[in-house]
């Protein structure tokens, strides 16, 4: 069976994002089962057409995306297509999935994923041009519950997930407190600045990794690069990124609002896997997973430094949070799981 996949940014792509991480390990994972296509965009100065990856093929498209993509599942005559928004201000998303919806092949099994919370309501535009699709999933009942007033049809959850044989989980001291994320207000990266400078200070032999890309580069660097406890790791590649949250005891979260964010936060999935304490703001991307005082803690952005001390002063809370997260991602945040529940909407079966 041959599906598409169509999202605008796909690896290779220097570009920190939870999307592209989860659609990179539900590719590899779905790529198992089916003929699997991704069709993208080609960045601009990179000649690549095409990208063979393990278990499926990558189409780099130029020109306006909706047409170019289409014109490009057209060619690959898929029984299904899955294309994934995210954007956020939904108000952008009628024309630009009407177009699409005007130009893809007739005939194959059509679903529309919402991967991203949105800081806008459904608009009448974007619900007639997804009368053409024959499956609404979101990436989180939050969304879903967004979606849902403009459908007939159940819009059903299609949560992230995480490669749990992909992350180690080996105990280590508890030393060293993670921001890996984009740098920039959304999520909060010039919050933790002062949240790991005190973690560092507070207790003896602590250490930071901070690694990612973005607007507040700057601000990290000046704070970070001239202290020899700090790691700044700049953007990383899936498996040096995997590694790094595993050497992590602490991933902090400090996110000020879920609006642009992936559904379910992918490094809060990735760092449970990894057994790390997550430890957040209580924001709809971070509590679809984490439950506060079972499995990580959530607060307000003012209440997370004495969350951070908290663990880092209670080894045995530590093990406790980082032992249930690890079971928690294991039970209901496992890749294979989410690739059984798309093939049954695709109508086809595991092999």
């Amino acid at each position: 069976m041959r599906v598409v996949l169509v999202v605008k940014y796909f690896p290779p792509l220097p570009r920190v994002s939870g999307i592209i991480g989860f659609l990179g390990v539900l590719s590899d994972a779905l790529g198992h089962h089916v003929d699997l296509h991704v069709v993208t965009h080609r960045p601009r100065g990179d000649s690549r057409k095409v990208v063979e990856r393990p278990t499926s093929t990558v189409h780099r498209v130029a020109g306006p995306f909706p047409v170019a993509a289409a014109r490009a599942v057209r060619r690959l005559n898929p029984a299904a297509t899955i294309v994934v928004s995210g954007i956020h201000d939904l108000r952008q998303a009628g024309p630009y999935f009407a177009t699409f919806s005007e130009l893809a092949p007739k005939g194959s099994r059509q679903l529309f994923y919402q991967a991203t919370h949105a800081s806008t309501d459904f608009p009448a535009s974007l619900r007639l041009a997804l009368r053409r699709y024959d499956e609404i999933l979101a990436a989180s009942p939050v969304i879903a519950r967004t979606l849902q007033p403009s459908f007939e049809q159940a819009v059903r959850v299609f949560s992230p997930a995480v490669d749990i044989p992909a992350i180690a989980s080996a105990p280590s001291p508890l030393t060293r407190i993670g921001f890996v994320n984009h740098f920039n207000h959304v999520k909060g990266a010039d919050l933790a600045i002062p949240i790991i400078q005190n973690a560092l200070d507070r207790v003896d032999g602590s250490e930071a990794v901070v690694a990612g890309t973005g607007e507040l580069e700057g601000a990290m660097a000046a704070a970070f690069s001239a202290d020899s406890r700090v790691r700044l790791a700049g953007f990383l590649g899936d498996d040096e990124r995997l590694d790094l949250i595993d050497s992590c005891d602490i991933m902090l979260l400090p996110f000020r609002t879920a609006v642009s964010v992936l559904g379910v936060s992918q490094t809060a999935l990735e760092a449970m896997a990894a057994g790390n304490v997550v430890i957040g703001t209580d924001t709809d991307a971070i509590n679809g997973a984490i439950e506060h005082g079972r499995n990580g803690l959530l607060g307000t952005e003012a209440e997370l430094d004495a969350l951070v001390a908290k663990v880092q002063t209670d080894a045995a809370l530590r093990l406790q949070l980082g032992d249930a997260a690890r079971t928690d991602a294991t039970v209901s945040w496992s890749i294979e799981s989410r690739v059984r529940s798309l093939l049954d909407l695709l109508g086809t079966s595991a092999t």
